[in-house]
């Protein structure tokens, strides 16, 4: 048997700011169907989510622009749009600080919308969401470059289960720590540095 998959020819749509604060569902403007038909005709269709999805269950006061929301109801209209998945890394993703953030996100997985650039921590920020369709599987990942600094992803954390911090350190001092002091090392996360440097400066190998 063969995979549609297989053929090598999946499609993807990708468009930019969806920034619905209504119904998109009620229209029927021929061009406006127009557009529709194309997203949904697609393999995959991704929108990058320009804004927040809360009912104001989070406290509001950060952002010193623009505070953009939308009723998380208004999710079901993506998905009606055909949008199978949404960036979630922009300069407007902590608009309603992180309350706000990580409740549109609750919202997303709630609704089955797979999404990526943002998270709780480093590690589900870069984490991909992805979207299975006939002409093959895609990876979604993003990134912004305009953001507050409070919005910055952290570290992720060792203290939760199937995390072990002691498994962790006893990696990086038997793996790591025993290579020369000028090797080149290129995280995941941050610039690139040194095995030197890490040890006499990152706080985590000095305490």
């Amino acid at each position: 048997m063969t995979y549609e998959a297989e053929r090598g020819d999946i499609s993807i749509s990708v468009v930019g700011d969806a920034m619905i604060s209504r119904r998109m569902s009620v229209f029927r403007e021929p061009a406006f169907l127009k557009l529709i038909d194309l997203i949904r005709s697609a393999d995959v269709s991704i929108a990058n989510l320009e804004l927040l999805f809360h009912d104001y269950e989070s406290s509001w006061a950060w952002s010193h622009g623009t505070y953009t929301r939308s009723d998380p109801k208004n999710l079901e209209e993506l998905k009606w749009m055909g949008f199978d998945a949404v960036f979630t890394a922009n300069n407007h993703s902590f608009d309603f600080s992180e309350g706000g953030f990580l409740t549109t996100l609750k919202y997303l997985n709630e609704l089955g919308i797979p999404h990526g650039g943002g998270g709780k921590d480093l590690d589900h920020a870069r984490a991909p969401g992805y979207v299975d369709s006939p002409g093959g599987r895609v990876a979604v990942m993003s990134a912004a470059s305009t953001y507050t600094e409070v919005s910055r992803a952290g570290y992720g954390r060792s203290d939760f289960p199937g995390g072990s911090y002691s498994q962790l350190m006893k990696s990086i001092k038997t793996r790591l720590l025993t290579l020369p002091d000028d090797t080149v090392v290129y995280p995941g996360h941050g610039p690139e540095t040194t095995i030197g440097h890490e040890r006499e400066w990152n706080p985590f190998l000095r305490t």
